[in-house]
């Protein structure tokens, strides 16, 4: 919870946002739906049972980490 507030409070508390998770236990607890009630943040499950509804997102973060979050410089060395 306090990484969703971090994150949330670091951007101002935006509105109209929507929080996709699957079903853990963090995410269906009764302290974590409060917070997000709380922030006027609908809550969005994958279907139970059914995780490939979340697919497309799985596979957009994959390639945002493998192309961006793990950026190395690399320079040619001129002859």
């Amino acid at each position: 919870m306090s990484t969703f507030n971090g994150v949330y409070n670091k951007r101002n508390c935006p509105t109209g946002l929507m929080f996709h998770s699957d079903r853990g236990t963090q995410y269906i607890a009764s302290p974590f739906r409060k917070l997000l009630d709380k922030s006027n943040v609908v809550q969005s499950f994958s279907k139970k049972g059914y995780p490939f509804d979340n697919t497309c997102c799985e596979s957009f973060f994959k390639y945002l980490k493998k192309e961006e979050c793990n950026r190395k410089i690399i320079t040619q060395l001129e002859n």
